[in-house]
């Protein structure tokens, strides 16, 4: 049986599709087959951040529509498959009725949803069982973690595990941003990973490159990872700024 899992953020600019992305390359190297959903026909970015523009030619728009059909909507990299999204907002419609001749194919289906509360959110639940909810340590954010959670076990989703995105240890510890506990009791999510303020994460999503394995994001991701896989792994501080 696969794990369906929904990204999802209730504000934009929480680096949502970034983990992703990178958390799709952190359980290919792990040996599992990943589906990835761009969910997001307003602003699709997987496969940029894949490295795979100039190889899309459909999206799921097009297999909705029945020009194609989902076999020929897939990119391919490695153990990485890619379902597109068109560049315009969809009305109406099931990914989640598409993808069914494929998704036993795979070990893990993240269905990334655009930023907010709104149908397109829902369009990308429906393809999941569970979700990962990404914020950042603003109190904004927090409180769009808290929604998100809130409106998807209203659709269902009763299984909300929470990242920490662009965690910055020297100001959390200054009193700056938001301290681990206090996201945790406020978004009222249960931790499942932190990933810290990496420039090489940055450098990485805009060439649409794997990140250097030494790196501090990389080895975050590789941790989340083996929790998804059932894994008890610790956090882990080092090498954080």
């Amino acid at each position: 049986m696969n794990v369906r899992i929904v990204t999802a953020s209730g504000k934009g600019g929480a680096g949502k599709s970034t983990i992703t992305a990178f958390l799709a390359h952190a359980l290919a190297n792990a040996g599992k087959k990943v589906l990835l959903i761009d969910a997001d026909a307003s602003l699709p970015s997987l496969d940029v951040l894949l490295g795979l523009r100039e190889q899309v030619l459909w999206n799921w728009a097009d297999v909705m529509e029945e020009r194609i059909d989902i076999y020929s909507a897939l990119v391919h990299s490695g153990d990485i498959d890619l379902l597109p999204a068109p560049g315009a907002p969809v009305e109406g419609g099931s990914i989640a009725k598409l993808i069914e001749p494929i998704e036993d194919d795979y070990d893990f289906i993240f269905a990334d949803a655009p930023a907010g509360l709104g149908e397109g959110l829902f369009r990308a639940a429906e393809c999941a069982d569970r979700a990962l909810i990404v914020t950042t340590s603003d109190t904004l954010g927090v409180r769009a973690a808290f929604r998100t959670a809130e409106c998807l076990e209203q659709r269902g989703i009763r299984q909300s595990r929470l990242i920490i995105n662009r965690f910055r240890k020297k100001e959390t510890a200054k009193g700056i941003l938001a301290d681990i506990d206090s996201i945790i009791d406020d978004s009222a999510v249960r931790l499942i990973g932190i990933v810290p303020e990496d420039f090489a994460l940055s450098l990485a999503a805009i060439a649409g490159d794997p990140i250097k394995e030494n790196s501090v994001s990389a080895q975050a991701f590789d941790r989340i990872a083996h929790r998804l896989l059932g894994e008890n792994v610790p956090l882990n501080f080092k090498g954080m700024k």
